[in-house]
C-alpha cells in the first residue's frame, strides 16, 4: 500500500520520498522522516496498524540510516508494471467485496412499528423497531425550557459558522 506517494521498492524512490519530502537521509537518522515516523519521534507512527517496532528493530533502522542506508542492488529494479502504485490502484480481492463497505448501498422499506406516531421521519422507524426489540421506550420530548437551553446563542452560531462571506 502506498500513501502520499511514498515508495520505499527502490533505494532511488526511498531518498526521493513522497509528498511529504525525503523520507531517508543517508547518514542522518534525525532528518531522517521514515525514522522519526517508526520510532514516534512524528505522526503518524508508522507502522500504520498499530503495532509498534521493538526498541531493537527501531535501533536498527537508525543504524543502518546513520551508517548511509546501503541497499543491495542500489540502483533497484524497477518497479514491476503489476505493482499497485497508489492505494486507488490496489486490486481488491473477491472474498473482501463482500464486506459492506463495497456493497452498493440499498433503499429499505421502513420496518412495520407497534408505536406508530412516534416516528416524524422513516429512519425514525428503524430506531423504533430497534427499541421495540429490547423493550425500550422513546425518552418523553423535551419541554420548553429545555429547547430554549438547546438552542445556540447567536455567538455560538457565528463560531459554528464562521465569518459571513462576501
Amino acid at each position: 500500500m502506498q500513501l502520499s506517494r511514498l515508495d520505499l521498492r527502490t533505494r532511488e524512490t526511498a531518498l526521493k520520498g513522497g509528498d511529504h519530502g525525503p523520507s531517508i537521509v543517508p547518514g542522518n537518522a534525525a532528518e531522517s522522516r521514515l525514522f522519526r515516523l517508526v520510532s514516534g519521534g512524528e505522526k503518524p507512527a508508522m507502522p500504520m496498524d498499530g503495532t509498534k517496532l521493538t526498541g531493537e528493530q527501531i535501533s536498527a533502522i537508525k543504524s543502518w540510516i546513520e551508517q548511509g542506508a546501503p541497499w543491495d542492488n542500489a540502483g533497484g529494479a524497477p518497479p514491476s508494471a503489476q505493482a499497485p502504485v497508489t492505494i486507488e490502484e490496489t486490486p481488491i480481492p473477491p472474498e473482501v467485496r463482500k464486506y459492506w463497505a463495497y456493497q452498493k448501498p440499498q433503499r429499505r422499506l421502513a420496518p412495520q412499528v407497534r408505536n406508530v406516531s412516534w416516528s416524524q421521519n422513516p429512519i425514525d422507524a428503524f430506531l423504533m423497531k430497534a427499541m421495540e426489540e429490547r423493550d425500550l421506550a422513546p425518552a418523553p420530548e423535551a419541554d420548553a425550557r429545555t429547547y430554549r437551553l438547546l438552542k445556540p446563542s447567536q455567538k455560538h452560531k457565528r463560531l459554528m459558522t464562521g465569518p459571513k462571506q462576501s
